[in-house]
């Protein structure tokens, strides 16, 4: 059972040892003094380290508190399932903001980012008549991520009549098999420089009046550009790329605006883009 968040000593306390382990009762009552803004007394930590020491979230060693890891797992387990929960397309779609709003998430956890970002792609598609999507995609890390999931989504996607358009900004054997590979499910990628302001550090989805954006920290990118540069990435199921930012503290910035003007003039350079033949001095190497 996860305690509910709000401003009781217990909470604040739980905080605390969320951010550090192992300390002492005054240390306590330092941190949570700072986080209510005023002076909490030591027996006051005492009466509520007690109570959560009953409940089994809490327990004492050699005059130090820590949160008890069987209480951490279960909490975990039970936060996962929610935001799997919250993450499905019928859910996400109630997350779409209103004209001339925007709204931010951010995620630790690849895992639960990309969950969400390939419902909220799902539930844009299905918003409005339009069954057309443009994509821009530094690095298409996912496919090489999540290799056995890759096809259902595309299957779904297929299935509702949904098409895609994008750029990727790597050039590599691994972009040209998915290239390859996801034409027959309605993607349509090639690899070029977009015309538009771009960076790759962010990946852009745009489905009028929409458009979803993933900010990805230095860390991640780094890891994606050395894998992409390998002239022969490892083969599926045989190594698990970038499994160490799994055990890293980063943070994925995913955005969704509801702007009619940019998203159409984007949509139409893009349009614009994919007319043309790619051009190879301008795709990345």
């Amino acid at each position: 059972m996860i305690p509910a968040i709000d401003q009781s000593i217990w909470s604040n306390i739980i905080t605390a040892l969320l951010a550090e382990p192992g300390l002492s009762a005054e240390t306590l009552r330092v941190r949570v003094s700072k986080l209510r803004g005023e002076t909490v007394t030591v027996q006051g930590i005492y009466k509520d380290l007690r109570r959560l020491q009953s409940l089994r979230v809490v327990y004492r060693s050699h005059a130090k508190f820590y949160l008890s890891l069987s209480w951490l797992l279960d909490s975990k387990e039970l936060i996962e399932r929610g935001i799997a929960a919250y993450s499905e397309t019928s859910v996400v779609a109630s997350f779409l903001p209103d004209h001339g709003e925007s709204r931010s998430w951010s995620f630790s956890d690849i895992h639960a980012m990309d969950r969400f970002v390939s419902n909220m792609v799902l539930a844009l598609q299905l918003h409005g008549t339009s069954k057309t999507s443009f994509h821009w995609v530094p690095y298409p890390w996912f496919a090489a991520y999540y290799p056995d999931r890759a096809q259902p989504f595309l299957k779904e996607f297929r299935r509702s009549g949904l098409s895609a358009y994008g750029l990727f900004g790597a050039k590599s054997p691994l972009t040209d098999e998915i290239i390859a590979a996801q034409r027959q499910f309605g993607h349509h990628w090639r690899v070029e420089t977009p015309s538009f302001k771009h960076s790759e550090d962010t990946s852009l989805t745009i489905k009028p009046p929409f458009i979803l954006s993933v900010k990805y920290p230095k860390k991640a990118v780094e890891v994606f550009r050395r894998f992409f540069a390998l002239r022969a990435p490892p083969a599926p199921k045989a190594y698990t790329p970038f499994h160490d930012l799994e055990f890293q503290k980063l943070s994925y910035r995913v955005t969704i605006s509801h702007n009619e003007r940019r998203s159409q003039s984007l949509a139409e350079q893009f349009t614009s883009t994919l007319a043309t033949k790619p051009d190879s001095a301008k795709s990345r190497r």
